[in-house]
């Protein structure tokens, strides 16, 4: 939580899942002191934070914490990225991470995202990308899942996450992205199973299979969002992307940085 657009999205997103699943959360900030430079790190610090020291961020964090619907407390490290993450997954056992995704308007932006998401990723922990959006939260009725042909199976972290599809009581769909070719409607129909068969939904119906004739596989997932009005996606990720497709790091990536809605990352074994 650092008092960001980004940020902010992210906090009403994360409480109002909260709030449906009777849950706590832990508000998460990653201190720099804006008076330290050094040669190996380049940091943004918004122009009314040059003067906050990290008990004043604390400070300010409580006081919002305290004002929430649901039960929160402050986490305010001046650790790496990776290590905070690490720590903090060890210490609160939490169901996910949720961060925010500002708009990558310029060098600055697109460096800090790119420093900051691959740390989050190489946890291997449920990501929530909530990106930069006016307005209240609303919890996502509509929900896409990207698959491939091959099968997969979702590490424990992952496959804790059941419960939260099942109290949003979601409509799944499932998108299976490829170029035209005489084994495409085979290849989505082996997607679908594998989605049923990793149990994130209750039920996942033949008509919810929508296919992409597509070479870029990042675009045809953010296509699907458009054309099927989903308001969430869910992208899994491989330890090591040997098939390539949908489990690649970069196709990860590139939805992560462009979806217009929440991108949820779960992590397979």
């Amino acid at each position: 939580m650092d008092f960001s657009p980004g940020a902010e999205a992210a906090l009403r997103c994360a409480t109002s899942l909260a709030e449906q699943l009777s849950a706590r959360l832990v508000l998460l900030h990653l201190y720099q002191d804006p008076l330290l430079v050094t040669e190996t790190a380049l940091v943004t610090v918004p122009v009314e934070a040059y003067y906050q020291t990290q008990q004043e961020v604390t400070q300010h964090l409580q006081q919002l914490a305290e004002k929430l619907p649901v039960p929160a407390e402050v986490a305010v490290s001046s650790s790496s990225i990776s290590e905070v993450v690490a720590d903090t997954v060890q210490r609160y056992h939490p169901l996910l991470l949720v961060v925010g995704r500002e708009h990558a308007d310029n060098f600055l932006d697109r460096l800090v995202s790119n420093l900051a998401l691959p740390s989050l990723r190489a946890v291997h922990f449920p990501l929530l990308v909530v990106p930069e959006q006016p307005g209240q939260a609303k919890l996502p009725t509509r929900v896409l899942i990207a698959a491939d042909r091959h099968p997969f199976q979702l590490n424990a972290a992952s496959a804790n996450t059941k419960p939260l599809f099942a109290a949003l009581k979601a409509d799944p769909a499932v998108v299976h992205v490829s170029a035209e070719g005489p084994l495409a409607a085979a290849n989505a129909q082996a997607a679908l199973a594998h989605v049923r068969r990793a149990g994130l939904f209750e039920q996942v119906p033949d008509n919810r299979l929508y296919e992409v004739r597509d070479e870029d596989p990042a675009e045809g997932i953010v296509q699907a969002v458009a054309d099927l009005q989903a308001d969430a996606v869910v992208m899994l990720a491989r330890p090591h992307s040997f098939f390539g497709g949908l489990f690649h790091r970069s196709v990860t990536a590139q939805v992560m940085s462009h979806s217009p809605v929440p991108v949820l990352v779960l992590h397979t074994q």
